[in-house]
């Protein structure tokens, strides 16, 4: 089953960074973009979300306005430093087992779609990128929070099950 989540028009970042990633409420697959978060906040307390899979493999899925895209690499060259300094173990195990592609046969050249292939998955651990950066590198992330905040339209999330390996 696929997790749909839209960014809403009062929703920003936690830490000033929160909201971007998995942080959303839903929204249907093909609607037109949302315009950029408007002046209202909320709380961050109330915008963090877990990412935890369930599965033996999981995806993410960030469409990001092209005129973001930029910005959206920036933050994930931040969580791969955030992996790799983290004082959690786990963050070095997770990693591992994480790639990020960007699709490059889109129609739609207004946004950009990148896929998080999380295999295999580190039971129990919380894979939000925007928790692990925050925690790790909270001075970055702070930065970070306006521009990613205006650059993800929505967040899919897919818990997956090994069927068979083809080697």
């Amino acid at each position: 089953m696929v997790a749909r989540h839209r960014l809403s028009a009062g929703r920003r970042i936690v830490v000033a960074l929160g909201a971007a990633a998995l942080l959303s409420t839903s929204g249907a697959h093909g609607q037109a973009p949302i315009p950029p978060p408007s002046a209202k906040r909320q709380t961050a307390k109330s915008q963090v979300t877990a990412l935890q899979f369930t599965g033996d493999g999981g995806m993410v899925f960030f469409t990001v306005r092209a005129e973001g895209a930029a910005d959206f690499e920036a933050f994930l060259v931040k969580l791969k430093e955030a992996c790799d300094k983290g004082t959690k173990p786990a963050y070095v195990q997770m990693a591992a087992g994480w790639k990020v592609f960007r699709a490059t046969d889109t129609t739609d050249r207004t946004q950009v779609l990148y896929a998080m292939v999380i295999d295999p998955v580190v039971k129990g651990e919380d894979y939000n990128p925007v928790k692990i950066l925050t925690e790790v590198l909270p001075i970055e992330a702070q930065a970070l929070a306006p521009k990613l905040a205006l650059a993800i339209v929505s967040v899919n999330k897919l818990n997956l099950q090994n069927v068979m390996k083809m080697e």
